[in-house]
């Protein structure tokens, strides 16, 4: 399974009164976008969210006196996005000094519920120092991106005020976004990330800050797409001759609409939604599919995320490939593997 990555960050946004960060223009649809805001440790609100929700609580991400020099407050908020190109973030009431916000951008994670594995967040024990923590974790699935934020009051317009110390337990680390900014009382954040292919602990990351400041922390812990709720396996011999042929000679040179195609192997079209089904030989076919939309159980739905749509046109050997199958042996098994990732997989013996 491919690990959530990260695509780009919008431009910095700032203000003694509300604020609007957005993404970035390559913003793909149910890409994740991570809103990080900072104040000069004063409450900060979505006062129009536009699909962003809080992730944990920003009153954990927070030290120092409000709105004196150098306390320092981060909020961490999320949406999936519904559009390409650029999205506009949430409208973030004025803290009382000032606010810093900018938008990320990261693709390839889950696409139902919350797109994290799990979070930490914290203020580094309230320390008014240059060393900087973000909180580490224990995942509980495989390939997730570890997103790494830091917050500081630090009133520079800096790009280099973070130095992050490599995490041994994460591979690929790299900072994405090093910004302070002189708005008001000043301040700004750093992100990084690293990717966690196994599951298990990985320990907090340190880095070291450009001046003093108080801090606030978040991590998350992007998963991947489900890669398999479970399977059923069946497995029939039939001589050659009467596999998958008897509705129709299925070649490579075959175009078709894959609505025809898939009638061709007795599948009626998938919808986007969950979909039940059943298996029967007959007919000369090893097995016949039939899909009726609805509620259904867990232990019958089938996850679709390929778009396999009546109006694609597309050759018979290339929508077996989309359908897992490669190739049509005389013994065939075939696995229904819920995912993600596949409709139906046939592993060919």
């Amino acid at each position: 399974m491919a690990l959530p990555t990260y695509v780009e960050s919008g431009t910095l946004a700032t203000g003694t009164a509300n604020v609007t960060p957005s993404s970035g223009a390559n913003t793909a649809v149910d890409d994740i976008l991570i809103c990080v805001a900072q104040s000069e440790n004063q409450a900060i609100v979505l006062g129009t969210p536009n699909g962003f929700v809080e992730i944990g609580n920003s009153a954990n991400k927070a030290a120092g006196t409000a709105g004196v020099d150098p306390a320092c407050r981060i909020h961490v908020s999320w949406k999936r996005a519904t559009a390409s190109g650029t999205n506009t973030g949430p409208t973030i009431t004025d803290p009382g000094d000032h606010c810093v916000a900018i938008i990320h951008t990261f693709r390839g994670a889950i696409t139902t519920g919350d797109p994290w594995d799990i979070i930490a967040e914290g203020n580094d024990s309230g320390a008014n120092d240059t060393s900087g923590l973000v909180p580490g974790g224990t995942t509980t699935v495989a390939d997730c991106l570890i997103i790494l934020i830091d917050g500081s009051s630090r009133n520079a317009t800096s790009t280099t005020n973070w130095t992050w110390t490599t995490n041994a337990d994460l591979v690929n680390f790299t900072e994405r976004q090093d910004n302070t900014h002189t708005v008001g009382l000043g301040g700004g954040f750093s992100l990084a990330t690293g990717e966690k292919a196994s599951v298990g602990l990985f320990a907090s990351t340190i880095n070291t800050h450009g001046a003093t400041s108080f801090k606030g922390a978040q991590m998350i812990a992007l998963k991947p797409p489900t890669s398999q709720l479970f399977t059923r396996s069946v497995s029939e011999t039939v001589p050659q001759s009467e596999s998958l042929t008897k509705k129709g000679a299925l070649n490579q040179s075959d175009i078709t609409a894959i609505s025809e195609t898939l009638q061709k192997l007795g599948v009626r079209l998938f919808s986007d939604i969950s979909i039940g089904i059943s298996e029967t030989a007959f007919g000369g076919l090893l097995f016949t599919r039939s899909t009726s939309e609805g509620a259904i159980s867990v232990t019958d739905a089938i996850i679709k995320s390929q778009n396999i749509v009546q109006s694609d046109t597309i050759s018979i050997v290339e929508v077996l490939q989309k359908l897992g199958i490669r190739s049509l042996p005389e013994t065939i098994s075939i696995s229904e593997t819920l995912s993600q990732q596949r409709i139906v997989v046939l592993s060919v013996t």
